[in-house]
């Protein structure tokens, strides 16, 4: 596993711990899956191909939620904020590579999320 992708899935793991439920390990496996395909496919791309890559990959983000998008990114946004005081670099990971910007990324985040605001509660 590169250090980017430790970084991730020990974000993740601080952001949650070990106990919980019984999808984590598996919705945590797709995220650094998801993480590490999009690593694989931006890695030797140039800057203004990695702002390309956004773009086509914010519309398939776009078609997937419509007009649920905005709001569930700024809820993703929370979690990522308070996964940042706990596991600083997050934040960096997300913006590196075009990995935050991946609509598979995204939908995983999207799928954490719901599980760690319905934790928190």
């Amino acid at each position: 596993m590169t250090p980017k992708l430790q970084q991730a899935d020990t974000a993740f793991e601080l952001g949650w711990g070990r106990e919980g439920w019984d999808c984590r390990e598996r919705m945590e496996n797709a995220l650094v899956n998801a993480v590490t395909k999009t690593v694989q496919e931006t890695q030797h791309m140039t800057p203004a191909q990695l702002d390309e890559f956004g773009e086509r990959e914010m519309t398939k983000s776009r078609g997937l939620y419509g007009d649920q998008l905005e709001t569930k990114l700024k809820k993703t946004a929370i979690m990522l904020r308070a996964l940042e005081q706990t596991q600083p670099g997050v934040m960096n990971l997300l913006r590196s590579n075009g990995i935050g910007d991946a609509a598979r990324v995204v939908t995983q985040l999207v799928n954490h999320y719901e599980i760690w605001a319905a934790r928190q509660r």
